[in-house]
């Protein structure tokens, strides 16, 4: 039997569905995953870690560079 919701909508077992999230830009993701890379920079202290994220950010910085050709 299906249940309905106050608003009259079918209830789903495992809760509403979601709403997809619209497709970012390939700025928008660089951004994003710079925003990324600064915060993992505080909480991994280690050298390898924070070399490791400075390999990622100027890969990163690069195609966003190249974006703006």
């Amino acid at each position: 039997m299906t249940r309905l919701t106050a608003d009259g909508l079918a209830a789903h077992p495992a809760g509403p569905p979601a709403i997809p999230e619209p497709a970012l830009t390939e700025r928008e993701e660089i951004s994003v995953a710079l925003r990324y890379i600064g915060r993992a920079r505080s909480m991994l202290p280690s050298p390898a870690a924070i070399a490791a994220l400075d390999e990622q950010e100027a890969e990163l910085r690069a195609r966003l560079a190249a974006l703006d050709d």
